[in-house]
């Protein structure tokens, strides 16, 4: 097949769905050790491959890959092995990995060293960036695409990655009551008579059979972004623990598909060189999170500051509300001295003038209380007195010193916590009335 469709199918439709495969095996297993704190894991294991690969190296006497790839798993698992028997020691969760993955990258770093193993070309480049620019898919020209003989000739990382990219899937459908036991209340899983250490080794497991398959194609950064990064968006994004594994694998592959288009497609579409493609994934996963923390629903940035500005404009203008409450209560009682004004930024008193007026407090340009908001005024003021009265009568605060508190306390009415209430209490610290419960 030639042209524009020809081309594509050999030389970007394979690293796609590779680093895809990639994304999914690594973004599910991802998911629960966010949750259970152990986003170090993957990081460990992708640093913990390189003794496996060096003696696999020694043993095959060049690059094979299949040996490679079999020490590189059993690197990986005996680096599994070694984390989990520190934790069982007592070592904290986070020093027992990363001490293990710093011990295997050393011992890693000395085998190639002292072995020989430095005349055989292990490219540090494709250790850190991947391979994923030289998968090609040259399907005979005389069978169809789907033909057993064009799928034979697809490169073995795809194979391999969509192996353990299904094993992945299925274990964890299977198996996502166990982990989430797991992952949120182990305790009592382990009173119920299950074991979340099995579930744990399990998860372990199955993390490093997703670093060891894309280790080759895909590289240690871009394995340890698809590990952390889609999880960590899709817990930006959702708190429910099934929506969040398929979004967080969904943000694996658009990160992938994406990434390689940017990095490969596009440049040379516009005449320039291309770039690496796990670079450009990696930095697309990144841009991806930033977006998530900024934009994201219940957790975002602009949601926080959002509230943020909500709680402030409630606070002023209750603060506001008080105040001309107190003028009244003055008035009323044919008293001429007069409460200072709360001091509100412009803005924020606009706001709150505002924000008094849809709540029907007072009228809009004016200012005057409505009955509305003399009723909440009312409100106000009694819980602020009755917290004025609580600090210095139950607390034993100075009368002339809990004014600001109280200020603050009295904005907890909007939570439902209200101060106490003693029977008979009519005077607050400063001699002045309690307004009436109702």
């Amino acid at each position: 097949m030639t042209g524009p469709l020809g081309e594509f199918l050999t030389l970007d439709l394979v690293p796609i769905a590779t680093a895809s495969l990639a994304a999914v095996a690594c973004a599910v297993p991802g998911t629960f050790l966010l949750l259970r704190r152990e986003g170090l894991l993957g990081d460990s294991i992708a640093h913990a491959v390189l003794p496996g690969l060096v003696i696999g190296l020694l043993l095959s006497g060049g690059l094979a890959g299949g040996a490679m790839f079999a020490g590189a798993a059993a690197s990986a698992l005996l680096a599994v092995g070694a984390i989990a028997w520190l934790r069982q020691g007592g070592v904290e969760p986070q020093a027992a990995m990363g001490a293990t993955f710093t011990a295997f990258l050393a011992a890693g770093i000395l085998l190639l060293e002292g072995s020989g193993a430095r005349a055989v070309d292990l490219d540090p480049d494709c250790v850190i960036s991947g391979s994923l620019e030289s998968l090609f898919w040259i399907p005979p020209v005389d069978r169809p695409l789907l033909s057993l003989e064009s799928l034979a000739a697809l490169p073995r990382a795809f194979l391999v990655l969509l192996v353990v990219a299904l094993l992945v899937v299925l274990a964890a459908a299977a198996l996502f009551k166990e982990l989430r036991a797991a992952t949120f209340d182990p305790e009592f899983m382990q009173v119920a008579g299950r074991r979340p250490a099995l579930v744990h080794a399990g998860l372990s497991t199955a993390t490093a059979a997703a670093v060891v398959a894309s280790f080759e194609a895909v590289g240690t950064v871009l394995v340890v972004a698809l590990l952390v990064v889609p999880a960590a968006a899709a817990r930006l994004l959702t708190d429910r623990l099934a929506t969040q594994v398929v979004l967080a694998a969904a943000i694996g592959v658009l990160g992938a598909i994406g990434g390689h288009l940017l990095g490969a497609v596009l440049p040379e579409a516009l005449g320039g060189e291309s770039l690496s493609s796990a670079g450009s994934m990696a930095t697309l996963l990144g841009a991806m999170l930033a977006i998530a923390a900024l934009v994201a629903p219940e957790h975002g940035i602009l949601v926080r500051l959002r509230r943020r500005r909500q709680v402030a404009v409630q606070t002023a203008a209750e603060d506001l509300l008080g105040w001309r409450w107190r003028v009244e209560e003055l008035a009323r009682r044919a008293r001429r001295d007069r409460p200072e004004p709360p001091s509100l930024d412009p803005g924020l008193g606009r706001a709150a003038e505002a924000h008094g007026a849809r709540r029907g407090w007072w009228s809009a340009g004016e200012g005057a209380l409505t009955p509305r908001g003399l009723e909440e005024g009312r409100r106000l003021v009694r819980s602020h007195r009755l917290w004025e009265r609580y600090l210095v009568e139950d607390l034993g605060l100075r009368a002339d010193h809990v004014h600001d508190t109280a200020m603050v306390l009295e904005h907890l009415r909007s939570l439902g916590i209200e101060p106490p209430d003693p029977a008979g209490a009519s005077l607050d610290p400063q001699g002045r009335p309690i307004p009436r419960a109702s």
